[in-house]
């Protein structure tokens, strides 16, 4: 979206008709920073194509005060995705300490999940 801002609290993406639907779409370190992330993705949802596919990371158990909302592990945006719309087709986890990913799964350790859907 070339020359997007924001409007105050909310992103023009909100208010952006697009002339076409995308077949992807990248967002990347962006949901932990809204009040809302369940907007964003059916936003994203509503601007993909039939087909499109959308590249997704965010943090989990990562508080931080920029951080607006915190997601405690991955099986949360698991689930904000899955009752977002989306269908998980390949998930990846990054760990920020050396912790075994079952231990990042129940939120002892930060973990970054991207994922395609």
């Amino acid at each position: 979206m070339p020359g997007a801002r924001w409007r105050g609290t909310r992103p023009i993406i909100f208010d952006y008709v697009p002339s076409r639907r995308y077949d992807f779409i990248t967002i990347g370190e962006v949901l932990e920073h809204l009040e809302d992330p369940r907007a964003m993705l059916r936003r994203i949802l509503e601007l993909l194509a039939p087909d499109g596919r959308v590249f997704i990371t965010t943090p989990a158990n990562a508080p931080m005060i920029d951080h607006i909302y915190l997601f405690n592990n991955a099986g949360e945006i698991r689930e904000m995705l899955r009752t977002c719309g989306f269908a998980i087709e390949v998930e990846a986890s990054m760990f920020a300490e050396d912790k075994p990913a079952a231990r990042g799964e129940n939120a002892e350790s930060a973990a970054d999940v991207r994922g395609v859907c």
